[in-house]
Protein backbone atom coordinates (compact mmCIF):
# COMPACT_ATOMS: atom_id res chain seq x y z
CA UNK A 1 0.00 0.00 0.00
CA UNK A 2 2.86 2.47 0.81
CA UNK A 3 4.52 1.88 -2.68
CA UNK A 4 1.13 2.13 -4.21
CA UNK A 5 0.62 5.90 -2.65
CA UNK A 6 3.92 6.89 -3.19
CA UNK A 7 3.42 5.57 -7.38
CA UNK A 8 0.14 7.54 -6.74
CA UNK A 9 1.87 10.58 -5.35
CA UNK A 10 4.66 10.95 -8.11
CA UNK A 11 1.51 10.55 -10.77
CA UNK A 12 0.14 13.32 -9.52
CA UNK A 13 2.81 15.48 -9.06
CA UNK A 14 3.77 14.82 -13.23
CA UNK A 15 0.22 16.15 -13.66
CA UNK A 16 0.37 19.08 -12.46
CA UNK A 17 4.22 19.50 -13.26
CA UNK A 18 2.90 19.14 -17.18
CA UNK A 19 -0.78 21.34 -16.33
CA UNK A 20 1.86 24.34 -15.11
CA UNK A 21 3.76 23.76 -17.95
CA UNK A 22 1.24 24.24 -20.68
CA UNK A 23 -0.02 27.24 -18.72
CA UNK A 24 3.36 29.14 -18.38
CA UNK A 25 4.95 28.79 -21.40
CA UNK A 26 4.53 32.51 -22.34
CA UNK A 27 5.57 34.08 -18.22
CA UNK A 28 8.81 35.37 -17.98
CA UNK A 29 11.29 32.99 -16.51
CA UNK A 30 11.34 33.81 -12.84
CA UNK A 31 7.97 34.53 -13.05
CA UNK A 32 7.34 30.99 -13.95
CA UNK A 33 10.08 29.80 -11.62
CA UNK A 34 7.58 31.34 -8.94
CA UNK A 35 5.13 30.06 -9.55
CA UNK A 36 6.61 26.68 -10.03
CA UNK A 37 8.22 26.66 -7.15
CA UNK A 38 4.74 27.27 -5.45
CA UNK A 39 2.45 24.83 -6.32
CA UNK A 40 5.10 22.22 -7.32
CA UNK A 41 7.11 19.45 -5.77
CA UNK A 42 7.93 19.01 -2.46
CA UNK A 43 11.75 20.24 -3.11
CA UNK A 44 14.34 20.59 0.04
CA UNK A 45 14.97 23.60 1.25
CA UNK A 46 18.81 23.00 0.33
CA UNK A 47 17.39 21.82 -3.34
CA UNK A 48 15.79 25.14 -3.46
CA UNK A 49 19.03 27.57 -2.82
CA UNK A 50 20.94 25.58 -4.76
CA UNK A 51 18.96 25.44 -8.42
CA UNK A 52 17.65 29.69 -7.43
CA UNK A 53 19.17 31.84 -10.09
CA UNK A 54 22.59 33.45 -8.77
CA UNK A 55 22.74 36.51 -6.72
CA UNK A 56 25.69 38.72 -5.21
CA UNK A 57 29.37 37.32 -5.46
CA UNK A 58 28.23 34.26 -7.78
CA UNK A 59 26.23 36.24 -10.33
CA UNK A 60 28.89 38.71 -10.93
CA UNK A 61 31.20 35.75 -10.95
CA UNK A 62 29.28 34.71 -14.16
CA UNK A 63 28.14 37.62 -15.53
CA UNK A 64 32.08 38.54 -15.47
CA UNK A 65 33.28 35.47 -16.95
CA UNK A 66 33.31 36.85 -20.63
CA UNK A 67 35.22 40.50 -19.40
CA UNK A 68 37.69 37.91 -17.99
CA UNK A 69 38.51 35.53 -20.32
CA UNK A 70 41.71 36.44 -21.00
CA UNK A 71 42.53 35.55 -17.44
CA UNK A 72 40.78 32.47 -17.12
CA UNK A 73 44.14 29.38 -17.87
CA UNK A 74 41.71 27.92 -20.74
CA UNK A 75 40.16 30.81 -22.65
CA UNK A 76 40.48 30.96 -26.40
CA UNK A 77 40.88 34.06 -28.85
CA UNK A 78 39.63 32.55 -31.93
CA UNK A 79 36.36 31.40 -30.21
CA UNK A 80 35.79 34.61 -28.03
CA UNK A 81 34.71 35.27 -24.16
CA UNK A 82 31.20 33.51 -24.78
CA UNK A 83 32.71 30.27 -24.73
CA UNK A 84 34.45 30.87 -21.37
CA UNK A 85 31.04 31.59 -20.08
CA UNK A 86 27.87 29.43 -21.54
CA UNK A 87 27.55 26.08 -20.17
CA UNK A 88 25.69 23.10 -22.79
CA UNK A 89 22.50 23.67 -23.19
CA UNK A 90 21.64 20.95 -25.88
CA UNK A 91 18.98 19.57 -27.62
CA UNK A 92 17.91 15.84 -26.84
CA UNK A 93 17.82 16.52 -22.82
CA UNK A 94 13.95 17.12 -22.73
CA UNK A 95 12.52 20.40 -23.73
CA UNK A 96 12.80 24.03 -21.99
CA UNK A 97 10.91 23.47 -18.68
CA UNK A 98 10.18 27.31 -17.58
CA UNK A 99 10.35 27.54 -13.98
CA UNK A 100 11.74 24.02 -12.74
CA UNK A 101 15.61 24.25 -11.08
CA UNK A 102 16.52 21.85 -14.44
CA UNK A 103 14.96 23.96 -17.43
CA UNK A 104 16.12 20.89 -19.50
CA UNK A 105 15.09 17.71 -17.49
CA UNK A 106 12.96 15.42 -19.39
CA UNK A 107 10.42 13.40 -18.21
CA UNK A 108 12.63 10.36 -16.69
CA UNK A 109 14.84 13.00 -15.27
CA UNK A 110 11.76 14.89 -13.09
CA UNK A 111 10.48 11.11 -11.90
CA UNK A 112 14.03 10.46 -10.34
CA UNK A 113 13.65 13.78 -8.32
CA UNK A 114 10.73 12.96 -7.66
CA UNK A 115 11.64 9.01 -6.32
CA UNK A 116 14.52 10.85 -4.25
CA UNK A 117 11.41 13.31 -2.70
CA UNK A 118 9.47 10.48 -1.85
CA UNK A 119 12.71 8.13 -1.27
CA UNK A 120 11.38 5.62 -3.68
CA UNK A 121 13.47 2.43 -3.29
CA UNK A 122 13.15 1.01 -6.74
CA UNK A 123 14.52 4.00 -8.58
CA UNK A 124 18.05 3.10 -9.10
CA UNK A 125 18.73 6.08 -11.98
CA UNK A 126 20.54 9.07 -10.40
CA UNK A 127 21.43 7.02 -6.69
CA UNK A 128 24.68 8.75 -6.63
CA UNK A 129 23.33 11.97 -6.95
CA UNK A 130 20.48 11.44 -4.77
CA UNK A 131 23.21 9.94 -1.71
CA UNK A 132 25.13 12.83 -2.05
CA UNK A 133 22.06 14.59 -1.84
CA UNK A 134 20.69 13.18 1.57
CA UNK A 135 24.61 13.07 3.12
CA UNK A 136 24.88 16.79 2.70
CA UNK A 137 21.88 17.62 4.80
CA UNK A 138 24.14 18.29 7.29
CA UNK A 139 26.27 20.50 5.69
CA UNK A 140 25.96 24.65 6.11
CA UNK A 141 23.40 25.69 3.23
CA UNK A 142 26.57 27.73 1.80
CA UNK A 143 28.67 24.38 0.98
CA UNK A 144 25.47 22.22 0.60
CA UNK A 145 24.39 24.20 -2.49
CA UNK A 146 27.72 24.48 -3.86
CA UNK A 147 28.12 21.05 -3.99
CA UNK A 148 23.90 20.53 -5.26
CA UNK A 149 24.92 22.70 -7.92
CA UNK A 150 27.37 20.42 -9.06
CA UNK A 151 25.26 17.58 -9.34
CA UNK A 152 22.57 19.75 -11.00
CA UNK A 153 24.62 21.56 -13.19
CA UNK A 154 27.11 19.01 -14.42
CA UNK A 155 25.57 15.51 -13.37
CA UNK A 156 21.73 16.00 -14.58
CA UNK A 157 22.00 19.02 -17.01
CA UNK A 158 25.28 18.22 -19.03
CA UNK A 159 25.61 14.86 -18.16
CA UNK A 160 22.00 13.08 -18.60
CA UNK A 161 22.45 11.60 -14.96
CA UNK A 162 25.64 9.85 -16.07
CA UNK A 163 29.53 10.68 -15.64
CA UNK A 164 31.47 12.05 -18.72
CA UNK A 165 34.43 10.37 -17.33
CA UNK A 166 32.91 7.22 -16.79
CA UNK A 167 31.92 5.48 -19.76
CA UNK A 168 32.57 1.65 -20.67
CA UNK A 169 34.80 -0.75 -19.19
CA UNK A 170 37.49 -2.17 -21.15
CA UNK A 171 38.36 -5.35 -22.37
CA UNK A 172 41.01 -7.46 -23.13
CA UNK A 173 40.67 -6.15 -26.58
CA UNK A 174 40.57 -2.80 -26.11
CA UNK A 175 43.05 -0.29 -27.71
CA UNK A 176 43.98 2.17 -24.90
CA UNK A 177 45.07 5.29 -25.65
CA UNK A 178 45.18 7.14 -22.37
CA UNK A 179 48.25 6.44 -20.86
CA UNK A 180 50.86 8.99 -20.69
CA UNK A 181 53.43 6.31 -21.00
CA UNK A 182 54.42 7.16 -24.13
CA UNK A 183 57.50 5.69 -24.43
CA UNK A 184 55.62 1.73 -23.61
CA UNK A 185 58.25 1.36 -20.53
CA UNK A 186 55.82 1.40 -17.59
CA UNK A 187 56.11 -2.20 -17.20
CA UNK A 188 59.79 -2.14 -18.58
CA UNK A 189 61.41 -5.44 -16.10
CA UNK A 190 64.78 -3.37 -15.72
CA UNK A 191 62.80 -0.67 -13.62
CA UNK A 192 60.40 -2.80 -12.07
CA UNK A 193 63.12 -5.07 -10.94
CA UNK A 194 65.10 -1.92 -9.38
CA UNK A 195 62.38 -0.91 -7.70
CA UNK A 196 61.26 -4.41 -6.32
CA UNK A 197 65.36 -4.67 -5.06
CA UNK A 198 64.74 -0.97 -2.98
CA UNK A 199 61.33 -2.58 -1.66
CA UNK A 200 63.01 -5.68 -0.26
CA UNK A 201 66.48 -4.24 1.03
CA UNK A 202 65.08 -0.39 2.31
CA UNK A 203 61.56 -0.73 2.38
CA UNK A 204 60.11 2.55 2.24
CA UNK A 205 62.55 4.50 4.08
CA UNK A 206 62.99 7.40 5.97
CA UNK A 207 59.48 9.42 6.10
CA UNK A 208 60.72 12.89 6.06
CA UNK A 209 60.82 16.40 4.00
CA UNK A 210 63.21 16.45 1.89
CA UNK A 211 64.80 19.16 2.65
CA UNK A 212 66.83 17.27 5.66
CA UNK A 213 68.23 15.35 3.08
CA UNK A 214 71.90 15.63 2.76
CA UNK A 215 75.67 13.55 1.87
CA UNK A 216 77.73 12.48 -0.82
CA UNK A 217 76.05 8.86 -0.61
CA UNK A 218 72.35 10.38 -0.52
CA UNK A 219 70.48 8.48 -3.94
CA UNK A 220 67.97 11.41 -4.41
CA UNK A 221 70.62 13.93 -4.07
CA UNK A 222 72.47 11.94 -6.31
CA UNK A 223 70.02 11.24 -8.96
CA UNK A 224 68.97 14.64 -8.79
CA UNK A 225 72.64 15.53 -10.45
CA UNK A 226 71.72 12.62 -12.76
CA UNK A 227 68.92 14.31 -14.19
CA UNK A 228 70.54 17.68 -14.51
CA UNK A 229 73.21 16.52 -16.32
CA UNK A 230 70.96 14.34 -18.74
CA UNK A 231 69.10 17.76 -19.68
CA UNK A 232 72.46 20.04 -19.48
CA UNK A 233 71.66 22.19 -16.41
CA UNK A 234 74.04 22.79 -13.96
CA UNK A 235 71.85 21.35 -10.98
CA UNK A 236 68.49 20.54 -10.22
CA UNK A 237 65.71 19.29 -7.52
CA UNK A 238 63.48 16.52 -7.49
CA UNK A 239 59.43 16.72 -5.94
CA UNK A 240 56.80 15.24 -5.27
CA UNK A 241 55.25 15.79 -8.34
CA UNK A 242 55.14 18.07 -11.73
CA UNK A 243 52.20 20.33 -10.31
CA UNK A 244 54.45 20.50 -6.45
CA UNK A 245 57.68 21.45 -8.82
CA UNK A 246 55.75 23.69 -10.66
CA UNK A 247 53.51 25.51 -7.39
CA UNK A 248 57.12 25.88 -5.86
CA UNK A 249 58.75 27.06 -8.18
CA UNK A 250 56.42 29.76 -9.05
CA UNK A 251 55.88 30.60 -5.24
CA UNK A 252 59.84 31.01 -5.39
CA UNK A 253 60.37 33.60 -8.01
CA UNK A 254 57.06 35.80 -8.00
CA UNK A 255 55.46 37.80 -5.14
CA UNK A 256 52.50 40.47 -5.50
CA UNK A 257 55.01 43.04 -7.32
CA UNK A 258 55.63 40.16 -10.05
CA UNK A 259 54.22 40.46 -13.15
CA UNK A 260 53.96 36.92 -14.53
CA UNK A 261 53.01 36.51 -18.04
CA UNK A 262 51.34 32.66 -18.76
CA UNK A 263 50.04 31.50 -22.11
CA UNK A 264 46.02 31.21 -21.92
CA UNK A 265 46.99 27.20 -22.19
CA UNK A 266 49.05 26.50 -19.61
CA UNK A 267 48.96 23.80 -17.09
CA UNK A 268 46.69 24.15 -14.53
CA UNK A 269 49.58 23.49 -11.72
CA UNK A 270 51.35 26.74 -13.57
CA UNK A 271 48.21 29.06 -12.53
CA UNK A 272 47.88 27.64 -9.27
CA UNK A 273 51.20 28.57 -8.57
CA UNK A 274 50.71 31.92 -9.44
CA UNK A 275 47.46 32.16 -7.14
CA UNK A 276 49.57 30.60 -4.33
CA UNK A 277 52.84 33.12 -4.72
CA UNK A 278 50.18 35.80 -4.57
CA UNK A 279 51.60 37.12 -8.07
CA UNK A 280 49.44 38.91 -10.73
CA UNK A 281 48.16 36.39 -13.45
CA UNK A 282 48.74 38.36 -16.99
CA UNK A 283 47.63 35.46 -19.74
CA UNK A 284 48.83 35.97 -23.67
CA UNK A 285 46.94 34.24 -26.46
CA UNK A 286 47.86 30.93 -27.19
CA UNK A 287 51.45 30.71 -28.44
CA UNK A 288 51.02 34.11 -29.59
CA UNK A 289 54.59 35.86 -29.32
CA UNK A 290 53.42 39.26 -30.80
CA UNK A 291 50.37 39.79 -27.78
CA UNK A 292 53.21 38.07 -25.52
CA UNK A 293 55.34 41.38 -26.19
CA UNK A 294 52.37 43.72 -26.08
CA UNK A 295 51.67 42.93 -22.37
CA UNK A 296 55.39 42.91 -21.34
CA UNK A 297 55.39 46.27 -23.28
CA UNK A 298 52.88 47.49 -20.99
CA UNK A 299 53.20 45.80 -17.77
CA UNK A 300 57.11 45.80 -17.58
CA UNK A 301 59.39 43.19 -17.05
CA UNK A 302 58.65 39.56 -14.83
CA UNK A 303 58.23 35.93 -15.47
CA UNK A 304 57.34 34.50 -18.52
CA UNK A 305 55.84 31.05 -18.48
CA UNK A 306 54.62 28.17 -21.44
CA UNK A 307 54.60 24.69 -21.72
CA UNK A 308 57.13 23.22 -24.30
CA UNK A 309 53.77 20.55 -25.99
CA UNK A 310 50.47 21.54 -24.25
CA UNK A 311 48.51 18.74 -22.69
CA UNK A 312 45.15 19.13 -23.99
CA UNK A 313 45.82 19.25 -27.93
CA UNK A 314 49.72 18.21 -28.47
CA UNK A 315 50.72 22.13 -29.85
CA UNK A 316 53.93 23.17 -29.67
CA UNK A 317 55.33 26.36 -28.24
CA UNK A 318 57.05 28.80 -30.53
CA UNK A 319 60.35 28.93 -27.53
CA UNK A 320 63.05 30.05 -29.98
CA UNK A 321 60.79 33.27 -30.41
CA UNK A 322 59.24 33.43 -27.09
CA UNK A 323 63.10 33.34 -26.06
CA UNK A 324 64.35 36.08 -27.86
CA UNK A 325 61.51 38.47 -26.66
CA UNK A 326 62.51 37.57 -22.76
CA UNK A 327 65.89 38.29 -23.69
CA UNK A 328 65.26 41.72 -25.10
CA UNK A 329 62.67 42.94 -21.83
CA UNK A 330 64.69 40.86 -19.63
CA UNK A 331 62.33 38.61 -18.68
CA UNK A 332 62.99 34.99 -16.66
CA UNK A 333 61.37 32.19 -18.52
CA UNK A 334 60.09 29.29 -17.53
CA UNK A 335 59.26 26.25 -19.59
CA UNK A 336 57.29 23.11 -18.65
CA UNK A 337 58.33 19.76 -20.58
CA UNK A 338 56.36 17.96 -18.97
CA UNK A 339 55.66 15.84 -22.53
CA UNK A 340 58.32 16.89 -24.11
CA UNK A 341 61.16 15.29 -21.54
CA UNK A 342 61.70 11.84 -22.52
CA UNK A 343 60.22 12.49 -26.09
CA UNK A 344 61.95 14.93 -27.92
CA UNK A 345 65.71 16.30 -28.34
CA UNK A 346 69.01 14.28 -27.95
CA UNK A 347 68.23 10.85 -26.06
CA UNK A 348 65.28 12.71 -24.89
CA UNK A 349 66.74 15.77 -23.04
CA UNK A 350 63.56 17.58 -24.05
CA UNK A 351 63.03 19.94 -26.69
CA UNK A 352 64.73 23.38 -25.01
CA UNK A 353 68.58 20.92 -25.56
CA UNK A 354 66.76 20.17 -29.26
CA UNK A 355 66.46 23.79 -30.19
CA UNK A 356 70.15 24.89 -28.30
CA UNK A 357 67.61 27.01 -26.14
CA UNK A 358 69.29 25.86 -22.66
CA UNK A 359 71.65 29.27 -21.84
CA UNK A 360 68.26 30.90 -23.00
CA UNK A 361 65.54 29.40 -20.10
CA UNK A 362 65.98 30.17 -16.64
CA UNK A 363 63.73 27.40 -15.51
CA UNK A 364 62.58 23.85 -17.04
CA UNK A 365 59.77 21.79 -14.97
CA UNK A 366 58.47 18.36 -15.54
CA UNK A 367 56.36 15.72 -14.54
CA UNK A 368 58.06 12.12 -14.54
CA UNK A 369 54.45 10.90 -14.51
CA UNK A 370 54.66 11.37 -18.51
CA UNK A 371 57.37 9.82 -20.43
CA UNK A 372 59.13 8.48 -17.63
CA UNK A 373 56.22 6.60 -16.13
CA UNK A 374 57.33 7.28 -12.64
CA UNK A 375 55.72 9.69 -10.14
CA UNK A 376 57.78 12.60 -9.19
CA UNK A 377 58.78 16.20 -10.90
CA UNK A 378 61.99 17.93 -11.78
CA UNK A 379 63.09 21.48 -11.95
CA UNK A 380 66.15 22.34 -13.43
CA UNK A 381 68.15 25.44 -12.27
CA UNK A 382 71.34 26.57 -11.27
CA UNK A 383 73.32 25.62 -8.22
CA UNK A 384 72.58 28.48 -6.15
CA UNK A 385 69.33 28.30 -6.55
CA UNK A 386 68.81 24.53 -5.82
CA UNK A 387 69.95 25.34 -1.96
CA UNK A 388 67.75 28.22 -2.20
CA UNK A 389 64.25 26.72 -3.67
CA UNK A 390 64.60 23.79 -1.18
CA UNK A 391 64.67 26.53 1.77
CA UNK A 392 61.99 28.30 0.05
CA UNK A 393 58.86 26.52 -1.77
CA UNK A 394 56.32 25.36 0.58
CA UNK A 395 55.96 21.69 -1.31
CA UNK A 396 59.50 21.49 -1.02
CA UNK A 397 59.28 21.84 2.65
CA UNK A 398 56.05 20.65 4.25
CA UNK A 399 55.63 17.45 1.93
CA UNK A 400 57.10 14.22 2.85
CA UNK A 401 61.00 12.85 0.34
CA UNK A 402 60.45 10.17 -2.30
CA UNK A 403 60.34 6.98 -1.37
CA UNK A 404 63.46 4.54 -1.83
CA UNK A 405 62.14 2.77 -4.62
CA UNK A 406 60.46 5.74 -6.46
CA UNK A 407 63.77 7.03 -6.65
CA UNK A 408 66.25 3.36 -8.02
CA UNK A 409 62.94 3.09 -10.26
CA UNK A 410 63.64 6.82 -11.52
CA UNK A 411 67.47 6.01 -11.96
CA UNK A 412 66.22 2.80 -13.97
CA UNK A 413 63.95 4.94 -16.35
CA UNK A 414 66.61 7.35 -16.91
CA UNK A 415 69.10 4.37 -18.37
CA UNK A 416 65.90 3.13 -20.34
CA UNK A 417 65.42 6.36 -22.00
CA UNK A 418 68.98 7.56 -22.45
CA UNK A 419 69.82 4.00 -24.53
CA UNK A 420 66.04 3.22 -26.46
CA UNK A 421 66.40 6.23 -29.34
CA UNK A 422 64.16 3.54 -31.15
CA UNK A 423 61.32 4.25 -28.51
CA UNK A 424 61.12 8.09 -29.80
CA UNK A 425 61.58 7.38 -33.43
CA UNK A 426 58.43 5.17 -33.60
CA UNK A 427 56.52 7.42 -31.24
CA UNK A 428 57.23 10.49 -33.56
CA UNK A 429 56.54 8.12 -36.81
CA UNK A 430 53.21 6.52 -35.16
CA UNK A 431 51.81 10.42 -33.76
CA UNK A 432 52.88 11.81 -37.37
CA UNK A 433 50.68 8.85 -39.41
CA UNK A 434 48.10 9.26 -37.00
CA UNK A 435 47.95 13.22 -37.06
CA UNK A 436 48.02 12.99 -41.19
CA UNK A 437 45.55 10.59 -41.59
CA UNK A 438 42.86 12.16 -39.23
CA UNK A 439 43.47 15.50 -40.56
CA UNK A 440 42.56 13.89 -43.83
CA UNK A 441 39.56 12.71 -42.34
CA UNK A 442 38.30 16.62 -41.62
CA UNK A 443 39.12 16.48 -38.17
CA UNK A 444 40.58 20.00 -36.66
CA UNK A 445 43.45 18.67 -34.43
CA UNK A 446 44.39 22.40 -33.33
CA UNK A 447 47.89 22.49 -34.40
CA UNK A 448 48.79 19.26 -33.05
CA UNK A 449 52.55 18.69 -33.66
CA UNK A 450 53.18 15.66 -31.22
CA UNK A 451 51.99 12.04 -29.79
CA UNK A 452 49.27 14.40 -28.01
CA UNK A 453 45.77 13.93 -30.80
CA UNK A 454 42.58 15.43 -29.61
CA UNK A 455 39.35 15.34 -31.03
CA UNK A 456 37.16 18.19 -29.93
CA UNK A 457 33.44 18.29 -30.02
CA UNK A 458 33.07 20.85 -28.47
CA UNK A 459 30.06 20.76 -25.55
CA UNK A 460 30.28 18.13 -22.92
CA UNK A 461 27.75 16.38 -23.86
CA UNK A 462 28.74 15.98 -28.09
CA UNK A 463 32.00 14.52 -26.14
CA UNK A 464 30.15 11.60 -24.02
CA UNK A 465 28.68 11.10 -27.34
CA UNK A 466 32.43 10.51 -28.92
CA UNK A 467 33.29 8.72 -25.95
CA UNK A 468 30.41 6.06 -26.32
CA UNK A 469 31.13 6.02 -29.80
CA UNK A 470 34.96 5.46 -29.69
CA UNK A 471 34.63 2.88 -26.91
CA UNK A 472 31.85 1.02 -28.31
CA UNK A 473 34.53 0.19 -30.84
CA UNK A 474 37.35 -0.34 -28.72
CA UNK A 475 39.28 2.77 -28.57
CA UNK A 476 39.74 4.54 -25.32
CA UNK A 477 40.88 7.76 -24.60
CA UNK A 478 40.84 10.67 -22.07
CA UNK A 479 37.85 13.10 -21.96
CA UNK A 480 39.34 16.38 -21.47
CA UNK A 481 36.61 18.93 -20.05
CA UNK A 482 36.01 21.87 -17.81
CA UNK A 483 38.21 22.77 -15.80
CA UNK A 484 40.99 21.07 -17.90
CA UNK A 485 39.57 23.21 -20.88
CA UNK A 486 37.81 25.95 -21.63
CA UNK A 487 34.13 25.82 -21.54
CA UNK A 488 32.48 24.13 -24.29
CA UNK A 489 35.59 22.91 -25.97
CA UNK A 490 35.83 19.47 -24.41
CA UNK A 491 37.47 16.91 -25.99
CA UNK A 492 38.58 13.35 -26.31
CA UNK A 493 42.63 13.11 -25.81
CA UNK A 494 44.49 10.00 -27.84
CA UNK A 495 47.80 9.47 -26.26
CA UNK A 496 49.91 7.35 -28.97
CA UNK A 497 52.60 5.66 -27.82
CA UNK A 498 55.71 3.97 -29.48
CA UNK A 499 54.66 0.32 -29.57
CA UNK A 500 51.29 0.91 -31.30
CA UNK A 501 51.52 -2.08 -34.25
CA UNK A 502 50.57 -1.17 -37.77
CA UNK A 503 47.06 -2.53 -37.21
CA UNK A 504 46.65 -0.65 -34.35
CA UNK A 505 46.91 2.18 -36.06
CA UNK A 506 45.05 1.27 -38.91
CA UNK A 507 42.51 0.01 -36.32
CA UNK A 508 41.97 3.71 -34.80
CA UNK A 509 42.50 5.55 -38.04
CA UNK A 510 39.02 3.04 -39.46
CA UNK A 511 36.91 3.71 -35.98
CA UNK A 512 37.81 7.64 -36.81
CA UNK A 513 36.23 7.29 -40.32
CA UNK A 514 33.52 5.50 -39.51
CA UNK A 515 32.05 7.35 -36.31
CA UNK A 516 31.92 10.76 -38.22
CA UNK A 517 28.28 11.53 -39.17
CA UNK A 518 27.39 9.20 -35.73
CA UNK A 519 28.67 11.76 -33.91
CA UNK A 520 28.13 14.94 -36.10
CA UNK A 521 31.73 15.65 -36.66
CA UNK A 522 31.24 18.02 -39.07
CA UNK A 523 28.99 19.96 -36.92
CA UNK A 524 31.49 20.32 -34.30
CA UNK A 525 32.68 23.94 -33.70
CA UNK A 526 36.24 22.91 -34.55
CA UNK A 527 35.40 21.52 -37.66
CA UNK A 528 33.64 24.85 -38.45
CA UNK A 529 36.47 26.45 -37.33
CA UNK A 530 38.73 24.94 -39.56
CA UNK A 531 36.51 25.13 -42.62
CA UNK A 532 36.35 29.36 -41.49
CA UNK A 533 40.01 29.03 -41.34
CA UNK A 534 40.44 27.38 -44.87
CA UNK A 535 43.00 25.37 -44.31
CA UNK A 536 45.19 23.29 -46.45
CA UNK A 537 45.05 19.83 -46.74
CA UNK A 538 48.19 18.30 -45.63
CA UNK A 539 50.40 16.01 -47.77
CA UNK A 540 49.85 12.35 -48.08
CA UNK A 541 50.56 10.94 -44.83
CA UNK A 542 54.09 9.14 -44.49
CA UNK A 543 53.85 5.47 -43.99
CA UNK A 544 54.91 4.14 -40.45
CA UNK A 545 58.49 3.47 -39.94
CA UNK A 546 59.53 0.06 -39.78
CA UNK A 547 61.44 -0.10 -36.53
CA UNK A 548 62.44 -3.47 -34.73
CA UNK A 549 59.65 -4.34 -32.39
CA UNK A 550 62.39 -4.89 -29.27
CA UNK A 551 61.08 -4.95 -25.91
CA UNK A 552 57.13 -4.40 -26.88
CA UNK A 553 56.16 -6.46 -23.49
CA UNK A 554 58.40 -3.57 -21.89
Amino acid sequence: MEVAARQSAILSMQTRCRKAHATSARQPFQQRRESEVRGGAPHSNAFRRALAPPTGLSARRRDGRARQSLHHPHSNAQTGPTAMHCRARRSGMGELRGGFPGEFFDESSRLRVAAINHKEPEMKVGSNWRSAHNNDAALPAFLAARVDRYYTERVQESWAGGHIMKGRVADARALHLSSNDYLSIARHPEILDAMCMSIRSEGNGLLMSGVFLHGDDCPQLKLEDRFATFMGAEAGVLCQSGFAANTGLIQSIANAQTPVYVDMMAHMSLWEGIRSAGARAISFFHNDVDHLEQRIQRYGAGVVIVDSVYSTNGSVAPLAAIADVCAEHDCVLVVDESHSLGTHGPHGAGMVSELGLLDRVHFRTASLAKAFAGRAGFISCSRRFQEYFKCEALPAIFSSTLLPHEVMGLAATLDVIERDDWRRTRLAANARYVRARLTELGYNLNGSETQIVALEAGAEPDTIVLRDALEKRGIFGSVFCAPATAQNRSLVRLSINATLSEQELERLVDVCEEIRDEVQMRNWPSTRRNERAGRTRPRAPQPVVNMPMVAVAA
